[in-house]
């Protein structure tokens, strides 16, 4: 999830030795979708363990001395668990990782919950 107004992401999911592995850019004030009725899969698939990522900012409201002076993330490690979707959000607050609920509501648009 990046939700920076004017900042877009490459984030880098890195392989168990510390190498590049799948590569997404997120632009501004978007996030990943999979939406299988469009074919668009965009979502990390990471294996239970600790998930790597490395992160880099471009854009008009993060040039590198902005990054610097927020002290925001380049490079992010989490815990995830197998059978779970979490997902990570990136702003000018830094990076935190949280896991989202899959169980549909009975009302509403359908979509589930992000605790």
């Amino acid at each position: 999830m990046n939700t920076f107004d004017k900042c877009d992401l490459n984030v880098t999911l890195l392989d168990d030795q510390g190498q590049p592995g799948m590569l997404v850019f997120i632009p501004s004030n978007t996030s990943l979708i999979n939406d299988k009725q469009t074919n668009r899969a965009e979502l990390f698939k990471v294996p239970s363990g600790t998930g790597t990522w490395t992160v880099e900012y471009g854009g008009e409201e993060c040039p590198e001395s902005a990054v610097k002076a927020w002290d925001l993330p380049t490079r992010l490690s989490y815990e995830v668990q197998s059978g779970q979707i979490h997902y990570i959000y990136i702003g000018m607050m830094g990076a935190y990782i949280a896991q989202a609920d899959p169980q549909k509501p009975l009302g509403g648009t359908g979509e589930f919950s992000m605790a």
